[in-house]
């Protein structure tokens, strides 16, 4: 589907297509990964991000204490 949309915007370079790949399978963690590392600061602080929206949601969702 990403390589699908990004053919769709007129292309971008190989690095930026497969950097942004590397972030989208590393956002739940780095066992998607190949080599189950985060090969860039962007991916590692998607990952993050990612966890930290999933505590929010469930911290409101269950009620502050």
């Amino acid at each position: 589907m990403i390589s699908e949309r990004i053919a769709g915007a007129g292309g971008i370079p190989a690095a930026r297509a497969l950097a942004l790949m590397h972030c989208v399978l590393g956002h739940h963690g780095p066992d998607g990964l190949p080599g189950r590392r985060f090969a860039s600061a962007e991916a590692l602080a998607l990952q993050r991000l990612n966890a930290l929206d999933a505590s929010v949601k469930g911290a409101l969702e269950q009620g502050l204490p």
